[in-house]
């Protein structure tokens, strides 16, 4: 699933956990991963905690790029991160990325 920039009830899509983490992941189930949209990825900790897996790289923004910073800071904790790439690896797998093919 991909994120806007847009904002839903006064917060950016891609760090709106009701969003992220309540409707899709709690309540309709999804096992998949987010990414966000080109330009759509604001703030790090608050995309992170929200449920945001993987931001769209390019351009002049690369926020993600700090969650390294973050997980030293104790903002973020490792297995916070760990979810995001299992989620990503696991869809890689589920569509044969990793058949030595």
């Amino acid at each position: 699933v991909m994120c806007s920039y847009n904002k839903v009830n006064g917060t950016h899509a891609c760090e709106n956990e009701k969003l992220l983490k309540t409707l899709l992941r709690e309540e309709l189930g999804f096992k998949g991963y987010v990414v966000s949209d080109w330009g759509a990825t604001h703030d790090a900790y608050n995309s992170a905690k929200a449920g945001l897996d993987v931001e769209m790289v390019g351009g002049p923004d690369d926020i993600f790029s700090k969650l390294p910073e973050l997980v030293q800071a104790g903002k973020l904790t490792q297995e916070e991160v760990d979810e995001k790439v299992v989620r990503v690896l696991t869809a890689m797998y589920a569509v044969g990325q990793f058949d030595n093919t």
